[in-house]
This record gives structure tokens, C-alpha cells and sequence, in this order.
């Protein structure tokens, strides 16, 4: 099992916590954290455009085994994983999952078109058909729960789904589960008091964060058909 896990700030505490969850649900695993060296939390899709295919090892920041930083955004360490797997797995290995987070802030909504975990986790399903899961915590603080929310999910992961998720855990303690759909539009720029009531509303990640759920959303892109001419 080879878990790469992806940072959107240098030396996050939620990163720290989740690479904790990780080597005890899988203590065989190879775990490889990378991390960008500054903040990436609003980077989106975007890249640094540095060619990474000439990254040497040396080039990168160990901070601990298995662990390293380099100036680049997440997207950018998602792409340096893949295209230079080389450098962090043996002959022949490729990953298995990818673990983004754990963002304070929790992308919902439109929001996961800007954040910088949800969208690595996005980029390496859709780039690279590799697992990715990506995690937030509301709020400003991790709360005690924080710790036992991921474990109880890892243990059920959708390891085998070549998909992206986003689990956004709420700051207080959490009601439940839900697997739910995602609001179509940005709640940290349009107050729900502002958007139109649909009843689909009602069962979004927003709305259903707000009340107290660990939410859990499947980040797909959809693509219609090509127009005829």
C-alpha cells in the first residue's frame, strides 16, 4: 500500500494530524508527505510551471522521513508524485491513495473550484485515475473529534474507486454521516440568507454542515457532449 499525502500550507498542523491517522490505520504502508513552502490555500488548478520532470531529491526540504517540502503548489506536488514516483517509491510502484488536508476551513460548495486540497485531490482522479480523498475541518481550531472522525472513516475508505471526495467535518461534535451532493453555489461569498431556497439546497454539503454532519461529496467533472458543426 503506498498513501501519498498532500499539504496546502508549510508544517500544518491538520497535515501532522492526518499523516498520525494514517500510519495507524496502515502501519505497513509507505506513507510519502509532501508539502508546498508556502500558503497553497487558495491555489486552485494552478501550477508553478516549473519543469518537474528535473527534480532531484536534493531539490526537496526533508522535514522528516518520508517527508519533504518543496516550493511548488499542490497540484504541483500531485504531478511531482506521479511523474517522478521514482523518487519516493521502489521500481514498479505507483500509489494507491491520495489524502489531501486536513484543511482548516473545510471547502463546500463551488468553494472546492478554489481550495487548494480539494483541487489536488481533484487533479490526481482526474490526471492520474488515482483514489484521492480530501479532508476539512470547520472552524479555526481542530477539535478533539477531529482525530476520531478520520479513523473511523479511513477504515471504510473508498480506496478502489479511482474518484475524488471531500469530507468536511464540522466544529462541533458531529451528528452523524452524510453522503450528499454538493451546493451549487460559494458560501464564503454569497450567505446562505442570500441564495434562492431549492430543495436541493436542503441536502447539500453546505446546509448539512452547518447543521452539525460530517459531510461527504463526490468531486467529479462532467463534460457534455461535443457540439456538431
Amino acid at each position: 500500500m503506498n498513501i501519498l499525502i498532500i499539504g496546502d500550507r508549510p508544517q500544518d498542523q491538520g497535515l501532522h494530524l492526518l499523516k498520525g491517522v494514517v500510519k495507524d490505520k496502515w502501519p505497513n504502508a509507505k506513507v510519502v508527505v509532501l508539502e508546498p513552502t508556502t500558503s497553497q490555500t487558495r491555489s486552485s488548478l494552478s501550477t508553478s510551471g516549473r519543469d518537474l520532470t528535473a527534480v532531484l531529491l536534493t531539490d526537496l526540504g526533508k522535514l522528516d522521513t518520508n517527508h519533504y517540502s518543496l516550493d511548488a503548489t499542490p497540484v504541483d506536488l500531485v504531478d511531482l508524485a506521479h511523474m517522478r514516483h521514482d523518487l519516493f517509491l521502489p521500481p514498479g510502484g505507483s500509489w494507491n491513495l491520495v489524502l489531501t488536508g486536513v484543511a482548516l476551513g473545510p471547502a463546500t460548495g463551488i468553494d472546492v473550484l478554489k481550495a487548494g486540497h480539494t483541487c489536488a485531490a481533484m487533479w490526481a482522479s482526474l490526471a492520474y485515475k488515482t483514489t484521492a480523498i480530501a479532508f476539512g475541518q470547520e472552524g479555526d481550531s481542530f477539535p478533539n473529534h477531529t482525530s476520531s472522525v478520520l479513523a473511523d472513516f479511513l477504515r471504510e475508505a473508498p480506496v478502489e474507486t479511482d474518484s475524488a471526495w471531500n469530507m468536511s467535518i464540522p466544529k462541533g461534535q458531529p451528528l452523524g454521516y452524510k453522503s450528499v451532493s454538493t451546493a451549487h453555489y460559494s458560501p464564503t461569498r454569497m450567505p446562505s440568507t442570500q441564495v434562492v431556497p431549492r430543495a436541493r439546497e436542503e441536502q447539500s454539503d453546505v446546509t448539512l454542515l452547518a447543521k452539525g454532519f460530517v459531510t461527504l461529496t463526490l468531486m467529479e467533472l462532467r463534460t457534455n457532449k461535443p457540439l456538431r458543426f
